[in-house]
């Protein structure tokens, strides 16, 4: 008898997820080959986003009956892994004895290793199953484990520990055991931070008080953020953290200045928005630096993003902004920038989360200003700004859309900031998708930029950065060229907040880019011109009018209607629409394009026998 595997398959699979033991049994009872077996009993099913075995199901659901039939059988692969969903994340090659740890199944746990599964056997991305269970906090798993053999040292794809994850959590009970069973204290993760570090973020005063029990000496250890684990406590706001280091006079009396004002900025960021305690930690650290031998602030002075304010100088300046959440906002940032340094990445996590607080709250100038900033500072300090410069434009795409539109310069300015980042996309020779977004960033902020026009001055000067980009020749991935881009029905204007504020194809666009100097007979990878490409827009979604004046546009600058693409077809083979083909094929194609397709289809040499030009010119028809 012919036997359906998928049909077999996914009644075991069913049988093992939903524990029906009797029936599952008397279904394996028929005598299959051992190929059908091994098919079938280890088959990977789609499941919720999931991909997982029998076996793995059975051990994820508790069914100890089923898992421990499966195990009997010899075709049955006890580490053969599958991608699970734990806590509505997706772990890829998880085996049974993982997923057993992670769903805190101890009878399973040591079902599997009596049966002889791997104690380490790893995931995708060398996660162990102590790791699961340390997570947990899972103690009696942990203890199990060890006990069987299992490496308390094994270290993530990201250089994470066991314990690491144990001190974040504040699982004291399995931080002691894994000390007592030899896990490594002081052993950095790829972003060099210890066990301590971890505790410190967490906020584990009590995991913290052990490891140092057991010998931990990292506490002068910086991670690569250069945060020791008191400035790690204090960026995450662990009040009781900080002042544990503070009164235990493990660091200097400058750290301790330092972790403390660090504390007061973070607990001004909107998102916890603790405005009195932040000032009352402010207070404590002003306290501390002017006690005795004063250590005065490096200050930096008024920065005009932060509405030219100041850091505070003394006590009474404190007193003076208490009251008003705006400075004490502006105060948090300033705090940041000095003790961070204008680079440092959880500064640019500060600065951006106030800025969309304020933008939340419909002040989009301060939120831009905020962006420029930071954008300014990350140029300066050559990193990727390509997330940053998006977010410039949604802000003054929000402003636009609610009516408020933006000063002129304002926008200029961010278009600058956008020109000025190809340079350094090239001299770092950055992904061509980072290049890809910021030249469609960079287009819609040009369009941006035309409904903010006042006079004649304005479009002057918005024509000369239209030239700078044009003249870059830069493409996206597909060899388009930003006018390629503007002429088409792009997901451009889906890329920002809201849609409708720049749409393509967009004619106003079209008209300045060639003005600017765009080729209009630029080709991309599959050598369709701007022509080419709109005219394959369908009536329906474009606006009759905008397509008319673009293709207008387009042939008035010498656009060729006889130009091939890679499929051999011009223009007028392309049209989607009557409002494209009726204008197309009216207009007069000139007698040196009628003589250039008729040297390209009679293969008449013509290379080295023209001029240059000439022989750019015929090879657009080739």
């Amino acid at each position: 008898m012919e036997i359906d595997l998928n049909k077999l398959q996914k009644k075991i699979f069913v049988a093992a997820r939903d524990g029906r033991y009797t029936y599952m049994n008397s279904v394996l009872a028929n005598g299959f080959t051992q190929s059908v077996m091994v098919e079938v009993l280890n088959h990977r099913t789609p499941q919720n986003g999931q991909s997982i075995t029998p076996l793995i199901t059975a051990v994820m659901q508790g069914h100890d009956e089923i898992v421990r039939l499966l195990l009997n059988l010899p075709e049955t692969d006890i580490e053969r892994g599958g991608n699970v969903m734990i806590e509505k994340q997706i772990i890829n090659n998880a085996r049974p004895l993982w997923c057993a740890a992670a769903c805190k199944r101890l009878s399973l746990v040591k079902l599997l290793i009596q049966f002889g599964a791997n104690i380490d056997g790893a995931t995708e991305t060398n996660s162990t199953p102590l790791r699961p269970a340390c997570f947990d906090g899972n103690v009696e798993i942990v203890k199990y484990l060890i006990d069987c053999g299992a490496d308390v040292n094994r270290q993530n794809k990201w250089g994470s520990s066991c314990l690491m994850v144990a001190a974040f959590f504040g699982h004291i009970s399995v931080v002691e055991y894994l000390c007592q069973n030899g896990a490594s204290i002081d052993t950095k993760d790829e972003f060099g931070a210890t066990a301590l570090h971890h505790a410190a973020e967490g906020g584990c005063l009590d995991v913290i008080k052990l490891l140092l029990t057991f010998g931990s000496n990292s506490k002068d250890t910086k991670d690569s953020f250069s945060f020791t684990p008191m400035m790690r406590a204090a960026n995450f706001a662990k009040c009781d953290t900080v002042e544990f280091f503070i009164f235990e006079n493990m660091y200097s009396r400058l750290e301790n200045i330092q972790a403390l004002e660090l504390l007061g900025a973070r607990l001004s960021i909107p998102d916890k928005n603790e405005l009195q305690l932040s000032l009352n930690y402010y207070k404590y650290a002003m306290d501390l630096r002017y006690k005795g031998n004063p250590l005065p602030k490096q200050y930096l002075g008024p920065i005009a993003a932060f509405g030219n304010h100041c850091e505070c100088k003394t006590q009474e300046d404190l007193d003076g902004i208490k009251e008003n959440e705006f400075l004490l906002q502006m105060e948090a940032l300033a705090v940041c920038e000095r003790i961070l340094g204008p680079n440092h990445e959880k500064f640019e996590e500060h600065l951006v989360c106030t800025a969309d607080a304020f933008a939340d709250k419909g002040n989009y100038r301060l939120s831009i200003n905020l962006i420029k900033h930071i954008v300014l500072l990350n140029q300066i300090g050559n990193k990727h700004v390509d997330h940053l410069l998006k977010t410039l434009i949604e802000f003054t795409t929000e402003m636009v859309y609610n009516n408020d539109v933006p000063a002129f310069n304002d926008v200029i300015e961010s278009l600058q900031l956008i020109i000025r980042e190809f340079e350094r996309n090239k001299q770092r020779e950055d992904t061509a998708e980072i290049v890809d977004t910021n030249i469609k960033t960079c287009i819609y902020c040009i369009g941006i930029s035309l409904k903010c026009i006042k006079d004649d001055r304005d479009i002057m000067s918005l024509r000369t950065k239209i030239k700078q980009f044009i003249r870059l020749n830069l493409k996206v991935q597909d060899g388009s060229t930003p006018l390629h881009i503007v002429v088409s029905s792009t997901d451009s204007d889906d890329n920002f907040s809201k849609a409708g504020v720049v749409t393509f194809p967009n004619a106003s666009l079209c008209c300045e880019f060639i003005l600017c100097g765009a080729d209009v007979n630029s080709m991309d990878s599959r050598r369709n011109s701007p022509l080419h490409k709109v005219v394959q827009q369908h009536h329906t979604r474009v606006d009759a009018h905008t397509q008319r004046t673009i293709i207008q546009k387009l042939l008035q600058a010498g656009a060729h209607v006889d130009m091939t693409n890679y499929d051999g077809l011009t223009a007028v083979q392309c049209v989607q629409s009557c409002v494209s083909e009726a204008i197309l094929k009216n207009w007069i194609v000139s007698l040196q394009c009628i003589v250039s397709n008729a040297i390209i289809r009679c293969g008449i040499p013509y290379r080295n026998r023209v001029s240059c030009a000439l022989e750019h010119f015929i090879e657009l028809h080739g």
